[in-house]
């Protein structure tokens, strides 16, 4: 007598001789899941970074060669490179280390949108409260996220004015 070994498939899930087996939508959703997870915390992480002004945490969140590009809010043309985007932050104070400032920025309206299983690219309303001039600056930003070492980091980033 032969053991056949058969399978058997529905929605959530294949059961394959005696052991249960995610389908491939499953697999596909655990990645996008784990995935977004991933985009969502380098922004949280990004976000933190402008409100500690570390600029240690640049590394982390920043693509380090000649595809990063960034448009700032704040200066003309586009940036390129990352000892370009270092000295740009500098400028805006941002020091190894970090350093306690009453300047705070946050985001709403954020939207993440797949670029396949690699890239993401992240849409949202930024606002910064500058609090040595009393002003609140908004407008739109735009973040791509690709992944690299497991890891999604910024390879372009745009900010504007509303």
């Amino acid at each position: 007598m032969a053991l056949v070994s058969t399978t058997v498939f529905s929605q959530n899930q294949s059961i394959e001789g005696n052991q249960l087996k995610p389908t491939q939508n499953e697999v596909h959703k655990k990645r996008f899941l784990n995935n977004q997870t991933q985009a969502q915390v380098t922004v949280e992480q990004w976000v933190k970074f402008w409100n500690n002004y570390n600029l240690d945490q640049l590394p982390n969140l920043f693509i380090q060669d000649k595809r990063l590009t960034y448009f700032s809010s704040e200066t003309q043309g586009l940036i390129r490179s990352y000892n370009a985007i270092v000295k740009h932050h500098q400028g805006f104070g941002f020091v190894p280390k970090g350093k306690t400032q009453q300047n705070k920025l946050w985001l709403t309206d954020i939207e993440y949108q797949p670029l396949g299983d690699t890239a993401y690219q992240v849409t949202a309303i930024w606002h910064f409260k500058n609090a040595i001039k009393n002003t609140l600056q908004t407008g739109p930003v735009s973040l791509t996220l690709l992944k690299e070492s497991n890891q999604f980091k910024i390879v372009h980033a745009h900010f504007a004015n509303y």
